[in-house]
């Protein structure tokens, strides 16, 4: 999946193996927060009770957007899926 996404220009970040970030957020054009407590996954999708919320909301997606810097800024993240 992540390497799907990676081809058509999706950036996909993982965790370092010590430290794991919990939140599953997507930011569509600055503008739009699609949130949930699910994993990005063909089971979650189709077999597994999940909620999630699409927000339309430029400031929500601003705040997202700086906490996922943040995240990223601290080197907590890689970029490349290594199992």
């Amino acid at each position: 999946t992540a390497e799907e996404l990676a081809r058509v220009g999706v950036e996909v970040r993982f965790d370092l193996p010590h430290k794991t970030t919990h939140a599953k957020v997507v930011i569509i054009e600055r503008r739009d927060v699609f949130q949930g407590n699910h994993n990005f996954t063909k089971s979650a999708f189709m077999y597994n009770n999940e909620l999630s919320l699409l927000i339309d909301s430029p400031s929500l997606a601003s705040k997202a957007l700086d906490y996922m810097e943040h995240i990223k800024s601290e080197k907590k993240t890689r970029t490349r899926h290594q199992p």
